[in-house]
């Protein structure tokens, strides 16, 4: 059974998630004006793309190189590879 915790920022003009653990393995976010990056265990960081409504287009890694990540369907699945797309 997969268990995930959370650290909070309730101070924030809206809550924001700052951490998530989940067996162990610990994701911690940096605010600016929005998300700017999650960095994992390994201080892998991956920095968020966002468009002027503050929806996240896009991930790149420390090297400016856009991530690949699963599509999602409407269902919530996942669909082929791509570099982000939601269905």
């Amino acid at each position: 059974m997969q268990t995930t915790s959370y650290v909070w920022d309730v101070a924030a003009s809206l809550p924001v998630i700052l951490q998530a653990k989940t067996n162990g393995a610990t994701t911690s976010y940096l605010y600016g004006l929005d998300l700017v990056s999650a960095t994992d265990n390994n201080g892998v960081r991956t920095y968020f793309l966002q468009d002027g409504l503050g929806s996240t287009t896009g991930l790149t890694n420390g090297t400016s190189e856009v991530t690949p990540h699963p599509s999602r369907n409407l269902a919530g699945g996942e669909g082929e590879s791509c570099l982000w797309r939601l269905d």
